[in-house]
Order: C-alpha cells, then sequence, then structure tokens
C-alpha cells in the first residue's frame, strides 16, 4: 500500500469508522460500506446489513449531481478488521479505510486525534463524506471533497489533505488540495505546501506560492526568491508580488531582474512591489525602465517611482514618446541632485 492510502487509513482510524470505498470505472457511484455498525444516517440490524439510499447531493453547477449509496454492517462483524488494503479485481479499484469501536477505546494515532475533536457531530459527518469523495475516480468529486475540507478547520483536514497529495494524479485536485492547506492556515500543512513549489504543474507551483506566503510570512523571502527564475510567468508574476507584500526594504533590489523579464505582467508585478517595498536603491533602474515598450508597465514603474519618492514629474503619465523623454530627463537630473548632496 502507498503512503497516502496508509494515511487515509489511520484517518478513517481516527473517525472510529471504516469505509470501503469503490470507484468502478463503468459506474458513476460511489458504494461505501461502514464496518462501525451504523452508517451516516440511519442503523443496521440484520447481519447482511441495509441499504440505505442517498439523496443526490447537490454540487456546484459545473458539476453532474452524484448519488451515493450507503451499505452498513452489523457491530458483530466490526470486530474482526482486518489490515488496511488495496485489491484490484477486474475494473474495480477498492481501498479500505479501517477502523473500529475497539479503536475508540485505545491509542487511535494520529498523534491522539479522536472524531470528538470536530466541533459539531454535522461537521465531523461532512468531513466524513469529503474523506469518501476523496478518493473518487472523479476528479470533480475530488476537487469538491478538498474544497469542503478547506472549510473544516481540523488536523484531520491537514493529514487527508497532506497524504493526497503523495498520490493525486490530477493537476487540477493537487491544485485544490495545495489552496485548501493554504486557507486552512495550519502550520502543519507548510512542509506540504513547500514541497509542492517544485510540482511539475506550474498551476499547483502557483497555488504553493501564496500558500507559503500566507503560512511563512516573513520567513518566506528566501524561497520566494527562488520563485523569481520560475519557468511559468504567473509563479514569478505571484512570487514578486508577494516578496512585495513582505515589507522587507532589502527586497526590492533582488526584483531589479523581472524589470526586463519577457512577461509585461511580470515586470509590472515586479514594479509594484518595489513600490510597496519602498528602497531607494532602486530608484535609477526604474527611472531607466520607465521607456517601456508596454504603456501599462511604464505607468507601474512611474507610480512606484512617486510611491517611493514621494514626488512627481508629470500630472499623469505621457501620452508621447516626446513627452516621455522629458519626464525621464527631469527624474535623471532630480536624482543625479540627490546623489550629489
Amino acid at each position: 500500500m502507498s503512503r497516502g492510502k496508509s494515511e487515509l487509513s489511520e484517518i478513517g482510524e481516527a473517525l472510529g469508522t471504516s469505509v470501503l470505498v469503490r470507484a468502478d470505472a463503468k459506474a458513476k457511484e460511489i458504494t461505501v460500506k461502514h464496518r462501525s455498525g451504523a452508517g451516516a444516517k440511519g442503523k443496521c440490524g440484520d447481519k447482511t446489513g441495509a441499504k440505505l439510499k442517498a439523496e443526490p447531493q447537490r454540487r456546484s453547477k459545473a458539476h453532474t449531481k452524484q448519488v451515493a449509496k450507503i451499505k452498513a454492517k452489523s457491530s458483530a462483524a466490526a470486530t474482526a478488521v482486518r489490515p488496511a488494503k488495496k485489491r484490484i479485481k477486474g475494473r474495480e479499484s477498492w481501498l479500505l479505510i479501517t477502523g473500529s469501536d475497539a479503536s475508540r477505546s485505545s491509542n487511535v494515532g494520529l498523534d491522539g486525534m479522536h472524531s470528538s475533536g470536530f466541533p459539531s457531530e454535522a461537521e465531523r459527518i461532512i468531513f466524513t463524506k469529503a474523506l469518501s469523495d476523496i478518493v473518487s475516480r472523479d476528479v470533480a468529486t475530488r476537487v469538491d471533497a478538498a474544497k469542503t475540507m478547506a472549510g473544516i478547520r481540523h488536523p484531520l483536514s491537514v493529514r487527508t489533505l497532506a497524504c493526497q497529495m503523495t498520490r493525486e494524479p490530477s493537476p487540477q485536485v493537487r491544485q485544490e488540495c495545495i489552496r485548501a492547506l493554504a486557507k486552512l492556515g495550519m502550520k502543519k500543512g507548510l512542509p506540504v505546501i513547500a514541497h509542492a513549489l517544485t510540482d511539475s504543474a506550474a498551476s499547483v507551483r502557483l497555488a504553493a506560492v501564496w500558500g507559503l506566503y500566507r503560512l511563512a510570512e516573513e520567513d518566506s523571502s528566501a524561497v520566494l526568491l527562488s520563485m523569481l527564475s520560475d519557468e511559468a510567468e504567473e509563479v514569478r508574476r505571484r512570487a514578486a508580488t508577494c516578496i512585495g507584500w513582505l515589507g522587507k526594504a532589502e527586497l526590492a533590489v533582488k526584483l531589479l531582474p523581472l524589470l526586463d523579464d519577457s512577461s509585461p505582467s511580470v515586470r509590472r508585478a515586479a514594479a509594484g512591489a518595489m513600490g510597496n517595498l519602498r528602497s531607494r536603491q532602486v530608484v535609477w533602474s526604474l527611472i531607466e525602465h520607465l521607456n517601456d515598450p508596454d504603456k501599462a508597465t511604464g505607468k507601474a514603474i512611474l507610480n512606484a517611482l512617486q510611491a517611493i519618492t514621494g514626488l512627481k514629474m508629470s500630472q499623469s503619465f505621457p501620452r508621447d514618446k516626446k513627452s516621455l523623454q522629458g519626464v525621464t530627463a527631469r527624474w535623471r537630473e532630480w536624482w543625479n541632485e540627490e546623489l550629489s548632496v
């Protein structure tokens, strides 16, 4: 069994329930079997178990409705708990998340976390449903499960999202897992977010840059600086923006190479970050880049100069090349006078 599936098995134990999740390649439904005797809804009396059909859960407009069938077995069968394992039979893939009534009175694991740690029973039930959905074969279902866990600020949410990242093939789901970890704001998710900075998908690295800034704050500066050379322009842009939010003036000079970036959006982000950091060390370079071929970038550079110096050499950004040359000349003259004082 892979590390991710083993972790999910432990989480099942922490919840005091066993969930057998079947994802059929042909079917569009998931069968969940609770070995603790009672499902999330209703009770089980006989040994063969009772079938409980849940109403279709309402998804986002972009997704189809999914029907869940819950089959509960008697508590007597729960005493024979098997080790967590995966079975492959034909086109069906099974993942057993083990747990039993006995685990409730013994060491649960997960640093002693127990299902009673949830603020309410309703939240525990919502989490349990998300735990089942996150191993679905359907990408949209796994995305929704990650979004759900983002709203449940509990250590088990972090553990589930973390182990899902070790086995998740879809970049879309990995991105949503990182977003969820960032939204949860729990430090235990930081190592997973940091590791995602090397993900093969730019969308995942993009989410990781924001997550790192949010969780590590000032301690993220060194890693954020390394992301300024990422091959994806959106990642470089976000890294520059986050660095500007750190408020460390000494980092401004590290952004100077981005003023010559091939992407206008990256150049604008770098200029905006320098304006936020307000370091006079970058003034001359900003002046020399006022003639950026992208007008929007030129405006961002002018705004940065005004934010750093508190001066205005023109009421607005010059409309033509000649006017721009005049404004640039006035900035150069002023800066040379500053240096001579």
